[in-house]
Parts: C-alpha cells; sequence; structure tokens
C-alpha cells in the first residue's frame, strides 16, 4: 500500500480509539437518537388513523393568542425532521472534534440531547393540543 493509504487508515484508527474512550458520548448519541425515533413514530401512532390527507390541523399555539397556526398533518413531520437535521450534522463534526479538542465535543454531545429533548417536548404539546 502506498503512504498515503497507511496515513488514512491511521488517522481514522485514531479517530475510533477516541470515540470509544468516551462510553458517555455512544449512550447520549443513543438516547438522542431514540428521541428523533419517538418524535417520528408518536405522532403517526397517534394521529394517522384519525386524519385524513390534507386535512388542517392546529400545529402552533401561542400563549397570547391561542392556536395562530393551522396546516396538513404531515407538517408535524418538519420538528423531527430538523432534530435528524440536527442530529447528523452534530455528529459529523463530534468526529473530528473528539481528537483535538475533548470539551467542545462534549457540549456539542449535551448540545444534541439537549435539542432533542426540547424538539420531542414541543412534539408532545402539538400532539395533546391536537387530541
Amino acid at each position: 500500500m502506498s503512504g498515503w493509504r497507511w496515513r488514512m487508515r491511521d488517522r481514522w484508527d485514531h479517530v475510533w480509539r477516541s470515540m470509544n474512550s468516551s462510553p458517555i458520548a455512544w449512550w447520549i448519541f443513543g438516547i438522542s437518537f431514540l428521541f428523533i425515533l419517538l418524535s417520528f413514530i408518536t405522532p403517526i401512532w397517534l394521529l394517522s388513523s384519525k386524519l385524513e390527507q390534507g386535512q388542517s390541523i392546529p400545529i402552533h399555539y401561542n400563549v397570547y393568542f391561542g392556536v395562530d397556526d393551522f396546516g396538513s398533518w404531515e407538517k408535524i413531520f418538519l420538528l423531527p425532521a430538523l432534530g435528524l437535521i440536527f442530529f447528523l450534522l452534530n455528529f459529523t463534526f463530534y468526529i473530528p472534534l473528539i481528537i483535538e479538542h475533548r470539551f467542545l465535543a462534549l457540549i456539542l454531545m449535551y448540545g444534541t440531547l439537549f435539542i432533542e429533548c426540547v424538539l420531542l417536548i414541543a412534539m408532545g404539546f402539538i400532539l395533546l393540543m391536537n387530541r
């Protein structure tokens, strides 16, 4: 093998060892991914049998004005899609950060969990509003 292949292999081995040195990272990313799955599955389970294609439902509630946005029930999946995008971006940035900047990687990891938790709670409130 040529020299650059060995350097790439050594680099990825170093990344893999760094990621496995912090098992809490895998737990937190696993919990975040579980929150994403719950955000996708819960509206399907609770609302899909009750709603028709294109039916308009309340998708946003404001404390001062009450329900202020209506849309088709498929728009509910924008929150889980946004959560999935955040998860993939944060995991992509986590990989190079874990090698040199462990503290920033930890902040990113906990930030991912916080964002997914907030989005799951928001999905819960939207589902409660539509029951």
